[in-house]
């Protein structure tokens, strides 16, 4: 125990960069590798891959099924060699699962292990490094070989993946064996060149002096002080110890990046457009949204805005890296906007924007989105791109939306199932706003119209969408809008959006009954009109959920405002006759459902909160139906499998999908700048692990990044959907097993989707 905790200790802080092959060593013939033992296997992703010679695949160790790091793997070599290194290949598919901190130890007795030959991290620069790794070290004599992962880079899991393993071995007898040495190398983080001096730590476990040499880059070296030149660059610093009678000499390299923080500049982003006019009957105010972001945010700082109008300074208020501007031209024509911004390194970002002011108004229809694929996988769930919308202060009093799905040309042609879809934009403010929430028809095109008055000023300028639709490979859909603004005068001029929430809640979980939490919110000042748009769909059915929640269950919900009770929502949709006249689909489409239909967009529910305005701040609470509980939720203590419900780990359980914004109207234009509520992600597959496969009863699974929101799907081979489970975070998606051994034999799918993201996996059922 005492040599494990040195090591722990010791190799937390060691680095180690290997010289190219020796001249004297040579590979170990994988064919006479045998595994002795592993701390941590799974019948998906053996031990054994880890030298099979298919670098495409690889050994998984899991921190689920009660194993952790420190991890180990023992091989027999076949017979005894002189050892003198190896090296390690991660999986690129899975770049956060690598290991961080190791120890490699040789030994002529599986169960007999003495210091280490070599302990160390590994040299990745960044978290997408996936290149191999190869070490070298003293000959040691040895038949047995172990490999103990200490730490991974993923401080989330404690997975490592290994695709491949070489051990190396001298190519000539030795003469003398000696002791390996290890050096301890203190970490270097990323430098910068503002920084003048870096004092080096490292230590030889002998107690021997460590020396230091600059191998390349743009820095010196005095001693143990590394000085900075002022130049960018990779630095790499050599520290080594002499070896004697009765020890290897020892090196190791440490290699890091110098920034020129000098080198970056903020980025300006705006929905303001020069290719249109700004548009108003009379002259009026017109906000002027800006936002802002740079690089190494955390070494860097936006320290203002300056923006003038024809050369005019202009009041700008500011929060965080977002600014607006109350503009009132003073004449119609053009303009100029020059904007301005300020960072801690003294960089400024300007850019002027050539404006049109007209006071020519009609009633007009833009193409928002024209005939976008969606199919999975290609082009995939998620297309995102920019509406190039009208802008305007009044003359417009109404904003329809058009929205159409038709079938594409397409194997499958449109899908035959009723998916989730959904319509989100970004608002100036930089805040992600849902203005459409859809179900699919089964398998036939179909037209929707929809009021979008309540979202006119996000609906303006260049405006960046992303559309999801939640298909899964069986046809897919064509998604066109076309947005009709009709002239006339507004009740109001100006309006402005906030996000209350935007997320899928479980429903009636014994464990958290109410998991909606507080929104405070405080409505703008001059605000003449508030309402509070909601949008809530219900899914999950089924014998293991009480009562065919959440989409078959008749809900009633209420708003709690300031903590009294004020509005009910009562979710049951007839769907038959169709609420937006789809007619023809196939499948269950007729059936009542909770907040929604087949083939329609989901029903809005609006609140007036104009009572509310002179009140500082508010606070909203969304209380979910009191009087349901869902009695086959795994959280249910009391539940029973085959007497409560056929199976009370089933995890399939009901859900809500939230989508609720606070709108405020005024004809004084709103000068509160408010944070975003929620941010882009990026749209990329979502990795997870499924084993083992082929299977005959349970699947495991296990997903490296972290998530709070994710529904994972069994799909059969014709896309059809025979179950879906909601997990709120990663520990209950790893402690949850699916069993399908009572399906027939065949090849089916399984989905993972969280609100940006999605993967598919294939499995085959023996």
């Amino acid at each position: 125990m005492v040599l494990f905790r040195s090591l722990v200790i010791m190799v937390g802080i060691i680095f180690l960069i290997p010289p190219k092959l020796p001249a004297d060593t040579i590979p170990v013939n994988k064919y006479l590798y045998s595994l002795v033992s592993v701390s941590s296997d799974n019948t998906n992703h053996p031990a054994a891959d880890a030298f099979d010679m298919d670098t495409t695949t690889w050994w998984a160790l899991y921190n689920s099924g009660g194993y952790s790091l420190p991890g180990e793997m023992i091989i027999d070599l076949g017979d005894t060699l002189d050892v003198s290194g190896f090296s390690y290949l991660p999986n690129s598919k899975s770049p956060k699962a690598k290991a961080d901190s190791f120890a490699f130890f040789v030994s002529m007795d599986p169960g007999r292990w003495s210091d280490p030959e070599l302990a160390g991290i590994f040299d990745w620069q960044g978290q997408t490094d996936t290149k191999r790794r190869t070490f070298f070290f003293g000959p040691a004599k040895g038949r047995y070989v172990k490999i103990m992962y200490l730490t991974n880079t993923d401080p989330a899991s404690d997975n490592v993946h290994t695709c491949d393993l070489v051990v190396y071995r001298s190519a000539y007898p030795v003469t003398a064996y000696k002791k390996n040495q290890q050096i301890s190398f203190s970490y270097i983080p990323e430098q910068f060149t503002r920084d003048h001096y870096l004092k080096l730590q490292a230590f030889s476990s002998s107690g021997l002096p460590v020396y230091y040499q600059v191998i390349s880059g743009p820095v010196t070296l005095s001693h143990d002080t590394v000085f900075f030149t002022g130049q960018a660059g990779i630095a790499k610093i050599l520290a080594w110890v002499e070896g004697n009678d009765t020890l290897y000499p020892r090196q190791v390299t440490r290699t890091f990046a110098v920034t020129d923080l000098n080198a970056f500049y903020p980025v300006i982003y705006t929905n303001l457009s020069e290719d249109r006019p700004v548009r108003m009957p009379s002259l009026a105010g017109y906000p002027l949204w800006f936002r802002t972001s740079i690089d190494y945010g955390d070494q860097l700082q936006i320290t203002g805005f300056d923006i003038t109008v024809d050369g005019e300074a202009q009041d700008v208020f500011i929060k965080d890296h977002t600014a607006v501007v109350n503009w009132t031209p003073d004449s119609y024509g053009v303009h100029t906007v020059h904007v301005a911004v300020s960072a801690s390194n003294g960089n400024t970002a300007g850019k002027d924007y050539i404006i049109t002011v007209s006071q020519d108004i009609d009633s007009t229809t833009i193409r928002g989105l024209d005939h976008i694929l969606i199919n999975f996988p290609n082009p995939g769930q998620v297309a995102r791109d920019t509406m190039h919308l009208p802008q305007f202060t009044g003359g417009y009093n109404k904003l329809t939306g058009h929205f159409f799905v038709s079938c594409p040309d397409i194997p499958g042609g449109c899908d035959d199932w009723d998916r989730g879809a959904s319509l989100e934009v970004l608002a100036p403010n930089g805040q992600w706003v849902g203005i459409i929430r859809y179900i699919t028809p089964y398998g036939v095109a179909c037209g929707h119209t929809i009021d979008l008055t309540d979202y006119m000023s996000i609906l303006q300028g260049d405006v960046p969408y992303r559309l999801t639709i939640d298909t899964w490979g069986t046809g897919g859909w064509l998604v066109t809008l076309d947005l009709e603004y009709g002239k006339g005068t507004p009740d109001y001029l100006y309006s402005t959006v906030d996000v209350l929430w935007n997320k899928t809640f479980p429903f009636g979980d014994p464990a958290n009954l109410q998991p909606v939490p507080p929104s405070r919110i405080d409505i703008h000042d001059y605000a003449e009109k508030a309402v509070m748009n909601v949008v809530t769909t219900g899914h999950g059915w089924g014998e293991n959920n009480s009562q065919n929640a959440a989409e078959f269950y008749h809900a009633i919900n209420y708003f709690e405002i300031n903590g009294v009770r004020m509005f009910t929502q009562d979710l049951w949709q007839t769907c038959n006759p169709n609420p937006d006249n789809c007619t023809g689909q196939k499948g269950t489409w007729y059936y009542d459902r909770a907040g929604w239909c087949p083939g329609s967009i989901a029903k809005l529910y609006r609140y007036d909160l104009s009572g509310y305005i002179s009140r500082d701040t508010i606070t909203i609470n969304y209380i979910f139906d009191p009087s349901y509980e869902d009695k086959c939720n795994p959280h249910n203590p009391d539940c029973i499998s085959g007497t409560t419900c056929p199976n009370c780990k089933d995890g399939f359980n009901p859900v809500f999908y939230v989508s609720a914004n606070l709108i405020a109207f005024s004809n004084r234009m709103i000068t509160e700048v408010h944070s975003p509520k929620n941010n882009p992600l990026p749209v990329n597959d979502f990795a997870f692990e499924v084993w083992p496969n082929p299977v005959k009863d349970l699947l495991h699974f296990y997903c490296e990044e972290v998530f709070d929101d994710a529904t994972l799907s069994l799909i059969d081979a014709f896309g059809h959907i025979l179950a879906e489970y909601h997990f709120g975070r990663n520990a209950s998606l790893a402690a949850f097993r699916l069993d399908v051994s009572k399906l027939p034999a065949g090849i089916y799918y399984i989905g993972i989707r969280t609100p940006d993201r999605y993967g598919l996996q294939k499995i085959i059922k023996l």
